[in-house]
């Protein structure tokens, strides 16, 4: 369907909300793999139910402070971009193959 959809990556791009999102949730994804690695992931998910549980009580800002996460920070979503970054690498793999 979003191929049909060219406003949500083309030129006049509007679609903030999709975006932030989107790598708002990779980005916690991102910090799920951080945890699980460490064997911290029952912390990881108290608090990922706590983030859910808060969501439309405050900005995007505030909530993700709430968890331990400065949206001001290029770390954080540098974690969003790196998910898709591996998710392009097992595309190519498994096409080259």
């Amino acid at each position: 369907m979003w191929a049909v959809k060219p406003h949500y990556y083309g030129r006049s791009f509007y679609n903030y909300p999709y975006t932030f999102g989107l790598l708002f949730g990779l980005g916690l994804y991102a910090q799920y793999e951080q945890a699980r690695a460490q064997g911290q992931e029952t912390d990881f998910q108290a608090r990922y139910d706590a983030l859910l549980a808060a969501t439309g009580q405050a900005t995007p800002l505030a909530l993700a402070a709430r968890f331990g996460i400065d949206l001001h920070a290029p770390d954080f979503w540098e974690g969003s971009l790196n998910v898709i970054r591996r998710q392009i690498d097992a595309y190519e793999a498994t096409t080259q193959a």
